[in-house]
């Protein structure tokens, strides 16, 4: 389920149900407005409804057995109010780092406790954010660790030739949760004047001229690299 602003309203993909193909993954997306759900305090409830009606028309088509749910917010959440009502069992996987600073709204909080007391199964994708899950919702122990995974596209034979280069990729969202300018500052402080080492960001967003004036002002432009974003293929 995608919510998109109300400066998108007219176009015609919105309160339609789409099929299409994701690098072989079978994928049904669900269009809504977003209608300043979030301001007002509905935005859960109305993803929820978005979800069961998504629901109803896969399960018409498909025959599912589980639900993997991403993120309490808002899938986890929809999924597990909505697991009764469709019979089926939900396993749960986080991976929103806004859990770590402890800074979400007492609605989400409510939401997050509610979607780890009430999913079958619990993932984290790292022993920190486990942690700070636990400390939200002390009653769930049985939170189990299941690490992103990488693709193989990333291991190459020539990995353990001596290179000229030692190349950084560091790939996210510009924006201040991920910590770009930490990194910077860091790959500053760790490989100070060593030309031989090189960091690439790959991605966009809003913090894009803080980060470019950062690197500016720590006189990287020669080694630290603002890529913009890339497709898949081009990562």
């Amino acid at each position: 389920v995608y919510m998109r602003g109300s400066q998108e309203l007219l176009t015609s993909k919105l309160f339609r149900i789409q099929k299409y193909d994701d690098e072989g993954v079978k994928t049904y997306c669900y269009n809504i407005p977003s209608l300043g759900s979030m301001k007002r305090g509905t935005w859960f409830q109305k993803n929820t409804r978005a979800y069961r009606k998504l629901l109803r028309y896969v399960l018409a088509k498909e025959p599912v057995e589980l639900i993997h749910a991403h993120s309490f917010v808002p899938a986890g959440f929809a999924m597990v109010s909505l697991k009764e009502e469709f019979h089926l069992p939900v396993v749960y996987t986080e991976h929103f780092s806004g859990v770590h600073r402890d800074s979400l709204s007492p609605e989400k909080k409510d939401a997050l406790k509610k979607t780890v007391n009430g999913a079958d199964r619990v993932l984290a994708v790292s022993q920190a954010l486990k942690h700070a899950m636990l400390a939200q919702v002390p009653e769930r122990s049985d939170v189990e660790v299941v690490p992103n995974i990488i693709s193989p596209l990333f291991y190459t034979e020539d990995e353990k030739k001596p290179k000229e280069t030692f190349h950084i990729i560091s790939i996210g969202s510009l924006t201040p949760g991920k910590r770009h300018d930490l990194t910077i500052r860091a790959f500053h402080a760790a490989f100070d004047k060593d030309i031989r080492v090189r960091l690439d960001i790959i991605g966009g967003g809003p913090s894009l001229l803080s980060l470019q004036s950062l690197v500016s002002e720590l006189g990287e432009e020669s080694r630290i690299f603002l890529s913009g974003r890339k497709s898949r293929e081009d990562t």
